[in-house]
């Protein structure tokens, strides 16, 4: 593995996990050329800034914690790898809308809490696969019906989305 630090980290021959997590890396965080053999990425804890690229994520890659950053900016999560199963993108300054209509048929986690995300979302095509969405203090606003979405944990705690069991 090489991590460079000065304006960016980069990732290259990469085991199968990889921890960048609690390090207080700096800089930009670039995802589009990342191992394709990569399952996991953690780099919560540090201070990247700047936006993401979740389109072109490798397709094996299974779990991405970028929490606790500052990255900024929309997420697109209608084009996340069909096998990712655990995203969190909580704790930086994303923002904008976010489209959960077309989410990964395996991801049992969705952790989107402390952004300023805004607007009416559509929580109506969850994926039977979630067992924890948390959604707690943003901006975003909907309704989830627990008769739709069989999810385990949600967390809609100072949003504007409520939950009808």
């Amino acid at each position: 593995m090489r991590i460079r630090v000065e304006r960016h980290v980069q990732f290259s021959n990469c085991a199968i996990k990889t921890k960048t997590k609690q390090n207080y890396f700096s800089g930009s965080l670039t995802l589009h050329s990342l191992p394709k053999a990569l399952q996991e990425l953690l780099v919560s804890v540090n201070q990247f800034i700047g936006s993401v690229d979740l389109a072109h994520l490798p397709d094996g890659l299974l779990i991405l914690v970028v929490a606790q950053n500052q990255l900024s900016g929309s997420v697109d999560l209608t084009r996340l790898s069909p096998s990712m199963e655990i995203l969190t993108l909580s704790e930086n300054m994303f923002s904008g809308t976010v489209d959960l209509t077309r989410l990964p048929q395996h991801l049992s986690s969705l952790h989107l809490n402390k952004n300023p995300f805004i607007g009416e979302t559509d929580f109506s095509q969850i994926p039977k696969s979630m067992e924890f969405l948390n959604v707690a203090r943003t901006k975003l606003s909907g309704t989830i019906y627990g008769g739709e979405a069989n999810i385990g944990v949600i967390s809609v705690s100072k949003s504007h989305v409520k939950y009808i069991p």
